[in-house]
């Protein structure tokens, strides 16, 4: 068992239109009181148009629906989400965004 806190990823996300589609951004940065045995994961629900997530420049994966990724190896003091939609998409629309920690129960 663990216990879960989640971090919703509201406003505000920069968006910017590229030749290779539309890029949403969000700036974060890392939670406070994180120990070495917790966990963060960026979850993602409600995703109704393919999107390509990365954190801190990694790539973590395509995201259609819902998708939850471990970013606590990424983590920096400073983070940075990027949601990259197909060119095909003009007026793309995010899902949720959360960051969980994850804290094994003892």
């Amino acid at each position: 068992m663990e216990s879960i806190h989640t971090i919703r990823l509201r406003e505000p996300w920069e968006q910017r239109q590229s030749p290779e589609g539309s890029v949403h951004r969000r700036t974060f940065h890392a939670p406070t009181g994180i120990t070495p045995e917790d966990t963060l994961w960026i979850v993602i629900d409600s995703q109704e148009i393919p999107v390509r997530l990365c954190c801190n420049g990694a790539v973590l994966g395509d995201v259609h629906r819902q998708a939850s990724f471990e970013i606590t190896p990424l983590l920096a003091p400073t983070n940075h989400l990027e949601m990259f939609f197909s060119p095909s998409e003009p007026h793309p629309q995010r899902g949720s965004v959360c960051l969980e920690i994850r804290c094994p129960e003892p």
